[in-house]
This record gives C-alpha cells, sequence and structure tokens, in this order.
C-alpha cells in the first residue's frame, strides 16, 4: 500500500531545473505503457486524439455562432461525440480492465453523488439527471483519454488544437465582421468586441486564458509555433474585451510564476502548498475590497456591472438550499428557484444565474457538494504542483486555479458538459498515471499486483 500511494502523491522533490532535464532528455519512442512519446500512434491512438479534439470544440460551443455549414458542424460534431465516448470506454475497459478508469474519476465521485442526491429531491429530478449525464461523459472521457494516450501527445494535441481555433476566429473577424464582432465598443481601441467562432466575447477571451497555459508550457514545440500561438491568443484576449479574461489571465501567469519561485526554495512540498494557498487567500480578498475605489477612480462601474448586487440576491437565496442544494442546474440555468430574482434585477439585462461558481454550487448542492467540489480544485491548483513533478502536474495546477479564480466573477462551471473541469481532470489524470508508472517500473513488486500495475497504484491512494 505504501509503494501504491507514493505512486500517485509522491514525496521525493527535486529543484525544476533538475525535472526541466529530465523531461528534456526523456527518450522519445513510445513506451509499452504510452507515457513517453506520441512518435508513432497507433490507430487507436488517433482515435482518442479525434475523441479529445471533438469534446474540447463541442463542449466550448465553437461555431455556435458562426452559422451555416460552420454550425451544421458543430451539431453533426455534438452527436458524434457521446457514442465516441461510449466506444472509447469500451475499448479500454475490454482491453484494460476497469479499475484504472474508476481510480482516474475516484476524485470526483463525491461530488458526484452529492449532485445525484440533490437531483432526485431537488426542483427537477429529470433537468438535474440530464446535466449530471452530460457532466459524467466528459468526466469520463477525460478519464479514458488519460489512460490510452500519452501525456506528450494530450498536451501537443491541445496546442495544435488551440492554435488552430484561434487562429480560425481571427480569420473569422475579417471574413464574416457582422458575426464575429460585437458592436458594444468593449474591444481593445474602443472597437467592437471579438467573439470569433465562439458564442460569445466571455467564451473567446476564456479560452485564450486557457491557450496561455499551453502556451507556458510547451517547450517541446518549435519556438515558431510557440510565438505564433502567442500572438494568436494575446490578440484574441485583447480584442475579445473580455475584462473578466483578462484579469484571470494575468492572475493566472502571476500564480504560475509563484509556483515557479516556490519550486526553487528549499522549503518541503507541504510547506510550499501552505506559502502559496496563503499568499492567495491573503491578496484575493484584499483586491476584491479594494476594487471598488480603484474601479471608481478610473471612471468605471464600482458594483462590477451589477455583480455586487446580483452576488446579494442569488447568495441569499443559495443560503436557503445550503444543507443539500436545489438540484444541478437552478443555479446555473434559468429554473423556477431564481425566477423572481431574475425578474428584480431586469434593470442589469437577462440574469438568469448568480455570476458566482461557488454561490451556483452552494445553491445547487449545499454546502458538502461546494466542499466535495472547492477540495478537489484546490487540491490539484495548491498541492498538486509540488508533489507530482511530472509534466502534466503544472498545467493541472494552472488550470485548476483558472477556474477557481474565474468563478469568483462568472458561474463558470458546475454541471453540464463543462470545458474546464474535463481539461483538469485529463491533465490530472496524466500527471498521476505518469508517476505511477515510473513507480512500477522502479518498484515492481510494490505496485503490480496481478498484472494490474497502474490500476492498483491508482486505487491504493484512494
Amino acid at each position: 500500500m505504501n509503494g501504491s500511494v507514493r505512486a500517485i502523491i509522491p514525496v521525493a522533490d527535486a529543484p525544476i531545473d533538475s525535472w526541466h532535464r529530465k523531461t528534456a532528455s526523456a527518450p522519445r519512442a513510445l513506451g509499452a505503457n504510452g507515457v513517453e512519446n506520441d512518435a508513432h500512434l497507433t490507430g487507436r491512438q488517433k482515435y482518442f486524439v479525434c475523441l479529445l479534439w471533438l469534446n474540447v470544440l463541442c463542449f466550448m460551443g465553437v461555431f455556435s455562432a458562426a452559422g451555416g455549414p460552420l454550425s451544421t458542424l458543430l451539431i453533426i460534431g455534438r452527436y458524434l461525440l457521446w457514442p465516441m465516448i461510449i466506444g472509447g470506454v469500451v475499448f479500454n475497459v475490454a482491453t484494460r480492465g476497469s479499475q484504472q478508469l474508476l481510480g482516474f474519476v475516484a476524485p470526483l465521485m463525491p461530488f458526484f453523488a452529492i449532485g445525484i442526491v440533490a437531483g432526485l429531491i431537488g426542483y427537477d429530478p429529470v433537468s438535474s439527471i440530464r446535466l449530471l449525464t452530460f457532466w459524467m461523459m466528459g468526466i469520463i472521457s477525460a478519464a479514458v483519454i488519460a489512460a490510452e494516450l500519452p501525456e506528450r501527445t494530450v498536451l501537443r494535441s491541445i496546442f495544435w488544437l488551440m492554435l488552430i481555433t484561434l487562429a480560425m476566429s481571427v480569420a473569422f473577424v475579417f471574413l464574416s465582421p457582422k458575426t464575429a464582432v460585437g458592436l458594444d465598443a468593449r474591444g481593445l481601441f474602443g472597437g467592437g468586441s471579438w467573439s470569433g467562432i465562439f458564442a460569445g466575447k466571455n467564451a473567446l477571451g476564456w479560452f485564450a486564458g486557457y491557450a496561455l497555459i499551453f502556451a507556458v508550457f510547451s517547450g517541446w514545440t518549435n519556438l515558431v509555433w510557440r510565438l505564433v500561438l502567442w500572438a494568436l491568443l494575446l490578440v484574441c484576449l485583447l480584442f475579445s474585451g473580455s475584462q473578466g479574461s483578462i484579469v484571470i489571465s494575468v492572475a493566472t501567469a502571476a500564480f504560475m510564476g509563484v509556483i515557479w519561485f516556490l519550486r526553487r526554495t528549499s522549503l518541503s512540498p507541504g510547506a510550499r502548498a501552505a506559502t502559496l494557498l496563503t499568499l492567495v487567500l491573503i491578496v484575493i480578498p484584499v483586491l476584491i475590497s479594494i476594487s471598488g475605489l480603484l474601479l471608481t477612480a478610473i471612471g468605471r462601474d464600482p458594483t462590477l456591472t451589477g455583480r455586487t448586487d446580483i452576488w446579494r440576491l442569488f447568495g441569499g437565496r443559495a443560503l436557503e438550499y445550503w444543507a443539500i442544494g436545489a438540484g444541478p442546474g437552478s443555479f446555473s440555468t434559468g429554473s423556477p428557484i431564481t425566477a423572481d430574482l431574475s425578474v428584480a434585477l431586469t434593470s442589469l439585462g437577462q440574469i438568469y444565474t448568480p455570476h458566482n461558481m461557488f454561490i451556483a454550487t452552494l445553491g445547487e448542492v449545499g454546502i458538502f457538494g461546494l466542499i466535495a467540489s472547492v477540495g478537489f480544485l484546490g487540491y490539484v491548483a495548491f498541492v498538486l504542483p509540488f508533489r507530482n513533478l511530472t509534466s502534466g502536474a503544472l498545467p493541472a495546477s494552472a488550470a485548476s486555479f483558472m477556474l477557481l479564480i474565474g468563478g469568483i466573477g462568472e458561474t463558470r462551471e458546475v454541471f453540464g458538459a463543462a470545458f474546464a473541469i474535463f481539461v483538469i481532470l485529463l491533465l490530472f489524470s496524466l500527471a498521476r498515471k505518469a508517476v505511477a508508472s515510473s513507480d512500477a517500473k522502479a518498484e515492481p513488486a510494490a505496485d503490480v499486483v496481478g498484472g494490474q500495475g497502474d490500476s492498483v497504484a491508482i486505487l491504493g491512494a484512494y
């Protein structure tokens, strides 16, 4: 059991420079466990690369506002996604068993179980179970992709997907400006805000923010293409006019910088994690408390475009359901539970959600669901990068932090087809698989039981 726990959360630590050297000098041949390289992908692995791309495109709603043939492509993609997920699970379980897959999804099962209970006794069991089904399909898809693909293949595939998608968004701005550019004058230099091939400016900004993470952790890619992705994501961030996405991206960049600094110190992994968490818990409340004064000083709305009023009303309603929640969808979509609040906030526009992920989670699944969700995201963001030195741990940490910080000003994701949690679980599972595989090679007797290898090691940690 000790070997199994160590396979998932290694206590050994090393300077980040030595980690980079090990990563850079790693052999490029594809190992039997599929962890090293994607130099020669099998037909089966290509299937899962396609599944990865389809998940990201469908969950982000790419082409949803483009109209014509492009919107049709999205509809076809959504119909293809579900049978492809089921097929991938069947392929994986038939040849590798179910233990590894179950181990990957295990960290999110408490949140899912609470969601089921809240849904069954909530405002609309049918709608809630539907959202839970979509959410669970995404989680299973992330897990099976992590089980099947090498870590480098996943990082490379997402890198290219983001580069191509952002390039298409920029191109679409010039090819179809009536669709891809808004009339709100919130873009850079007072122009219309860009949405590109996404449903809105915030979606484009959110996607570009996540592209920042993969631009940072892409040292194995040709420098020219890295610079192209950097240029595209910066252009899309700035011209989207999505102030929230810009702030979140800057905060995430600073977060990654602090991790880089702490990993060079002589502190223990636990002390590094505690230091990082303390800094965030100090800085964020201070910034929120003085944001009103700063916004007033520069002539902007100190209520954060009405969010303080929205948080007050929706927060009060969520507290009425603090124990178990009103069910998935009750706060993250328009529902009878919050319909009167939407009417009361008509002066701010069409307000159907609390514009805060934590209020929405509390209202939908109660305090225990909130603890389960924030506990998982917090572990990945603040603990994982100091206890797991694989190349998937750092982007997983940054992606989790981006969702946590982004959830302050937007509802983001609770249940439903969710892009961010898909990426986070995918990277988290890859990091776990890489460490478990390394540990299994070093101590085969401790981890290989009945030929299960990684599966037993992963389950042993829970």
